[in-house]
């Protein structure tokens, strides 16, 4: 494992992100299915007004709630890029990346208990305002060239 330190730390400090912004996504969806729940909120249906929503939300907090998860979905993002941009030297290393990379695209039967997570995935591309991707990191791509790379293709 020692030739996968890095990797590991970088896998560690992913996990610590990746849960809390998994808590914040959580508190925003909570925190607004509560406020639309709420009989005052105005309906969402032709005839009346986003904006009017929009406020009844953004004066609960709920806008907010989702700033600061859009925000750690950025860093967490940034973080796992990283994680998959590191050179792993060992198979322990690629097992790490795998074991991310299977919480990303998920199982190919429910019966194995894991749910594929599409917020993880789209990490592997960032766009800017107009939609142009500005960064990609391909997750399995990743994977395979230290795999190449060990098996010296």
């Amino acid at each position: 494992m020692s030739a996968d330190i890095e990797v590991a730390e970088k896998a560690e400090r992913f996990a610590n992100l990746y849960e809390q912004a998994r808590r914040l996504e959580h508190f925003y969806r909570e925190m607004r299915a509560s406020a639309e729940a709420d009989p005052d909120c105005p309906p969402m249906h032709c005839g009346y007004d986003w904006n009017d929503r929009s406020a009844f939300l953004e004066a609960r907090g709920v806008w907010a709630a989702c700033d600061k998860w859009n925000e750690a979905h950025e860093v967490v993002g940034k973080t796992v890029r990283d994680l998959f941009r590191t050179p792993a030297r060992s198979p322990a290393g690629i097992l790490i990346k795998l074991r991310v990379l299977r919480m990303a695209v998920g199982p190919f039967s429910e019966s194995d208990g894991y749910e594929h997570d599409d917020n993880l995935l789209s990490t592997q591309r960032v766009y800017d305002d107009s939609e142009a991707t500005v960064e990609e990191c391909d997750f399995l791509a990743a994977v395979m060239a230290d795999l190449e790379r060990m098996a010296g293709d």
